[in-house]
Parts: structure tokens; C-alpha cells; sequence
């Protein structure tokens, strides 16, 4: 029996492996804490939101403990705000398969638990370069899947793929309960995602917490030292759930009476920092020349603005599994590292990192096009005009980047698609702006803009055109 070594207790090296586990692998994880101290004495790595695919593969392995949450997320609702106040457009767009976000905390302290009863064996140590190198003596491979930080730096910048030297954005969020699991307004539960022009963007959606249960989490996009930049000193959960009320308040004023009623769920539920959007080469060599490999963040790390990281490292670890299975008895050396690598970015991590940087810098002409296009639409199951596949085409890119991705980085095929959806790329856009130039001056009179909302089916109305007994603004 081949003998793989891990190192990195959190999402995709657990998944990882159970992966290997399954497949009859003798697998050791090293973990830094033990199964309680993840559940009682550490802080979520972060949101951790997954699409149905990333998640396919948390079932397929028997780890999907809470495939009855309440917490899922059936669609996403964006709002466009080009400046300060002024909500452009909106969409809301359906998945074909709800996501969910799950504690990770809760996760690596049950996956932990369920490795050793499947027969893994867990080390709980700080692994340092040392210890690394006794243990990539020991195995036939070694996967380091420690985070952004760490290990991380054995494995030098990819630097024709790592766009960024600098972070885009500083990131901050926190785990919070008070507000019911519904969205007025809306069908079905969405994530909501604002951008905000010259101040970032700012996402919630449901949230299953260790202790709590069903809630909501809320991550922050600031852009560095603009106006929404206000949490990178916070010491507290406390005071990031303090800091997101008053900034809710400034930025987005007709959310903030949803957001009023919320306490925290822990004192250990939030995080602030900030990421530099990066590729690292697959190999790590160590001073002896031996090598190991990497997996999730470790290998490829996201800013969180396109929900990428979890489920890129869902669907690494599958991948990684799936090459070291099909290897057979042949040794795991760099040329098979490198090319199982370069199969995964070719195929999804290169879409992933391309979706990331569109949503980090402005939306070009076309994409504004786009979201134009698509107007009016309502998330409504029985919607299948063409506004709706362009909102729902959007909001299935996070789950699969390679379906859209490509698309939005090409003017001509942006025309081409939103053609092929509707027929005619200028009559549509015909159509939508005036409803659009109405919202807006609506807004310059201090009123409601009255952007496309679902309503009662009693009132008789259109979404596509209705405003006036709207339930409430989004």
C-alpha cells in the first residue's frame, strides 16, 4: 500500500484525504490543533462558500453531514452601484443546484474524527522544514496544503500567471445571527453581492455555525484606503459586526434596517486581513532535493471575492486524487507533478483566476452591456426569457468559471451570447435602458429607484415592469 502524507488540516487537504482514503491509500495527516481546538479555540479560515460541483464531491466521499441545512443559497442578487448611492442595475440570477457555506471549524473537527475511524492516521504537530523532510522520506508523496501562509513559501511565485504583486482588496468578515433565513423581495435565497464603484464590493449569504446553526455571514471587499476601509484594526468579532452596521449604514443605506437586529454567534467568528491573488509552482524542493507538492491555497490562492478558494480546493483535491489513483506504481516525480498540475489550471483554476480578477477591476463596456441585458430579471422558477438566462448564465459561472468566464473577457462573444439569449444584442439594451434611465432619475429626486422586484402574484404585475407595489426595494 502506496503511503501519502499530507499536511494541512483544513478543507481540501481533509477532502483530499478522504479522497485518497477511499481509494486504499495509507494517508497521515498532520494537523496543527486537534479536532476540539479547531471546534472551540480557532477562528474560520473564511466564508467557504461551495457550488453544487465542489460539494458533489463532500457527498461522494460521505462528508456532506449537513446536506439538511437550512443555510443554502439558490441563487445570487447583485446590485450595481458605478458611485456612491447609486444603484445602476440589478440581477438575480438562479443556480441549477443550491451551495452552501459550512462552518469550517465545525467540518475539520467532524472530517478529522471520521478520517481515523476510516482507518487514516492523524499527527497533531507543527511541521516545520525538518520535520517535512523526514516526512517526504518516509512517503511516497507529500502534499502540503497549509494556506496562504506557512509551508506556502517552498513553492516559488508563479509569476507570468500571479497578475498581482499587491492585495486588491483588504478582507474582513464575520458570522452573525437575528435576521430570519429569507429575503423580501426575492424567491428564492440568494446570495447578495453589491458593487460599489469607488469603495469595493460586500457580500452575504447563509451560513451554517457550529453552535448555532442556520445564520448569515458577511464579507467585506474593501479597496485600500477608500471610504469602505474601515476593519483592518478591529479586535473582535464584536467590533467587526459593529463596524459592518455603520458601514452598511453609509454605503448602503436601504439595507441597513435588515442588518440593524444582528448580534454575533461567537467570539471567535470573523477574520480581517488581506490576500495577494497568486500562483505558485507545483513543486516544492526541499534542502535535501527532495520534493512535495501542494493543494488548495497552498497552490493556487483567491481573493474571496468570486468564491473561488473552497471550491477550488474541492475540486483540486478530486483532481489530485483522481492522477495519483490512475498513477498506478509509478513514482510521483516532478514531471508527473508538474503535468497534473497544469491538467487542473488548464482546465479550471486558470477560468477561477480569470473570474476573480474581472470581478476586482471595473466591469468593462460590454460587461456593463451585459448586466443591461439582463434587466429585469427575477430569479422566478417559471422565468425562461432571455433575461433570465443571462442572469442565470451569471450566476452558474461561480459554480463552473469555464461556462462563462471566457465569454466576459471577449467583447465579441459577450455581443454573440447575449445575441444567441435574446435575439438582438441593441434592442435588447434598447429596451432595458429606459426602465434603467427612469431608476435613476428617481434617485436624483431622492426616491426609491424601484429596480425589478418580485411581488405578490395577487397584485397581477409584471416584474419585468412592475415598481409601484413593490414589497420592499433591494
Amino acid at each position: 500500500m502506496r503511503k501519502i502524507a499530507i499536511i494541512g488540516s483544513g478543507q481540501a487537504g481533509l477532502v483530499c484525504a478522504h479522497g485518497l482514503r477511499r481509494a486504499g491509500y495509507s494517508v497521515t495527516l498532520y494537523s496543527d490543533r486537534t479536532p476540539e481546538a479547531w471546534l472551540s479555540q480557532s477562528r474560520p479560515t473564511g466564508v467557504a462558500g461551495r457550488f453544487a460541483p465542489a460539494l458533489a464531491y463532500e457527498r461522494e466521499l460521505g462528508l456532506s453531514h449537513w446536506d439538511t441545512t437550512g443555510a443554502k443559497f439558490a441563487g445570487v442578487h447583485l446590485t450595481l452601484c458605478p458611485v456612491l448611492h447609486n444603484r445602476l442595475v440589478t440581477m438575480t440570477g438562479r443556480l441549477s443546484e443550491p451551495g452552501a457555506a459550512i462552518d469550517l471549524r465545525l467540518q475539520s473537527h467532524r472530517w478529522m474524527l471520521d478520517l481515523v475511524e476510516r482507518g487514516g492516521k492523524i499527527e497533531i504537530e507543527e511541521v516545520t522544514v525538518p520535520k517535512l523532510e523526514e516526512i517526504a522520506r518516509e512517503n511516497d508523496l507529500t502534499i502540503v496544503s497549509t494556506g496562504k501562509g506557512g509551508l506556502s513559501s517552498l513553492f516559488q511565485r508563479h509569476e507570468p500567471r500571479s497578475v498581482y504583486t499587491t492585495a486588491q482588496r483588504n478582507v474582513a468578515m464575520v458570522v452573525f445571527k437575528g435576521p430570519p433565513l429569507r429575503q423580501d423581495g426575492l424567491p428564492l435565497l440568494a446570495v447578495k453581492f453589491k458593487v460599489i464603484g469607488p469603495a469595493g464590493e460586500i457580500f452575504w449569504l447563509p451560513y451554517h455555525h457550529k453552535d448555532v446553526g442556520p445564520c448569515w455571514t458577511i464579507g467585506w471587499e474593501p479597496k485600500p484606503g477608500g471610504p469602505m476601509d474601515r476593519f483592518q484594526n478591529a479586535k473582535s468579532a464584536k467590533e467587526v459586526l459593529d463596524l459592518s452596521r455603520t458601514t452598511m449604514k453609509d454605503m448602503m443605506p436601504w439595507e441597513a434596517a435588515w442588518f440593524e437586529d444582528t448580534e454575533i454567534c461567537d467570539e471567535l467568528g470573523w477574520q480581517v486581513g488581506s490576500v495577494i491573488p497568486s500562483v505558485r509552482h507545483p513543486i516544492g524542493r526541499l534542502p535535501s532535493g527532495q520534493v512535495v507538492t501542494s493543494l488548495g491555497d497552498t497552490a493556487i490562492a483567491y481573493d474571496p471575492i468570486a468564491a473561488q478558494g473552497a471550491n477550488c480546493g474541492n475540486r483540486m483535491a478530486r483532481h489530485l486524487v483522481s492522477a495519483i489513483t490512475a498513477r498506478g506504481e509509478e513514482p510521483f516525480d516532478e514531471t508527473w507533478i508538474t503535468g497534473t498540475f497544469e491538467r487542473f489550471w488548464n482546465e479550471y483554476g486558470q477560468h477561477a483566476a480569470d473570474l476573480t480578477k474581472l470581478l476586482l477591476e471595473p466591469p468593462s463596456p460590454m460587461a456593463v452591456a451585459y448586466l443591461v441585458a439582463q434587466y429585469g430579471s427575477d430569479g422566478r422558477d417559471h422565468r425562461n426569457d432571455g433575461m433570465q438566462a443571462l442572469a442565470d448564465a451569471f450566476a452558474e459561472n461561480l459554480a463552473e468559471p469555464a461556462s462563462l468566464t471566457p465569454v466576459l473577457l471577449d467583447e465579441a462573444k459577450i455581443r454573440a451570447f447575449i445575441r444567441e439569449k435574446t435575439g438582438s444584442v441593441l434592442r435588447t439594451v434598447a429596451k432595458r435602458l429606459p426602465r434603467i434611465l427612469l431608476a435613476q432619475l428617481r434617485q436624483r429626486l431622492g426616491q426609491d429607484p424601484r429596480h425589478p422586484l418580485v411581488i405578490d402574484a395577487a397584485a397581477g404585475e409584471d416584474p419585468a415592469v412592475q415598481g409601484q407595489q413593490s414589497r420592499r426595494n433591494i
